[in-house]
């Protein structure tokens, strides 16, 4: 029996074995991604009426958005809107 053919065996169960570790892992972390996003912007917007720092608010709002690159009045625009999934930017 050739050994090499035995190697190539192994080496490719180990390598499609290793792929679906990391499809399976990347899907579940989206998932705890996406609870943590909304765990913390359910606090931040729970406690924005006691907040009195204009710099905390500001960083409160890019922390829901996920991204500084958007104007934190956009951010606060959709989230105050009654239909924000339908809303028109500024």
């Amino acid at each position: 029996m050739d050994y090499s053919l035995i190697f190539k065996f192994i080496a490719a169960l180990v390598s499609l074995v290793s792929f679906w570790f990391a499809v399976l892992n990347f899907r579940f972390n989206n998932r705890k991604k996406l609870i943590d996003e909304y765990t913390v912007a359910k606090a931040f917007l729970e406690d924005l009426d006691n907040l009195k720092n204009k710099f905390v608010i500001e960083k409160g709002y890019q922390a829901v958005a996920g991204s500084d690159t958007f104007d934190f009045d956009v951010i606060k625009h959709l989230l105050l809107c009654p239909h924000p999934s339908f809303s028109k930017l500024p």
